[in-house]
């Protein structure tokens, strides 16, 4: 929900969510009602959106580690294999 509430701003919506998550479902067999705790009811219209909201929350974070990785023009040579390979001609 506190991905959500940074990328949503309408409170009507982010309370239908908290209200279709936190429903539950009955039990086919025993006819109990079941609160999950956690995560989203599988096969729910709710699953892929929220799952894209959370993916995209997660792309921009690895991004972020990425750019701290990428530096410089050209790729430095490693000079553990370049003496593994020296050895082996």
């Amino acid at each position: 929900m506190r991905c959500l509430e940074t990328n949503l701003t309408c409170d009507k919506t982010l309370q239908l969510i908290r209200k279709s998550l936190t429903a539950g479902f009955i039990e086919p067999e025993t006819g109990l009602h079941i609160k999950p705790s956690e995560g989203t009811p599988q096969g729910s219209v709710l699953s892929p959106l929220l799952a894209n909201l959370v993916l995209n929350e997660l792309d921009k974070k690895v991004e972020s580690i990425k750019q701290s990785f990428e530096k410089g023009a050209k790729r430095g040579r490693n000079k553990e294999y370049d003496q593994i390979t020296a050895r082996m001609q």
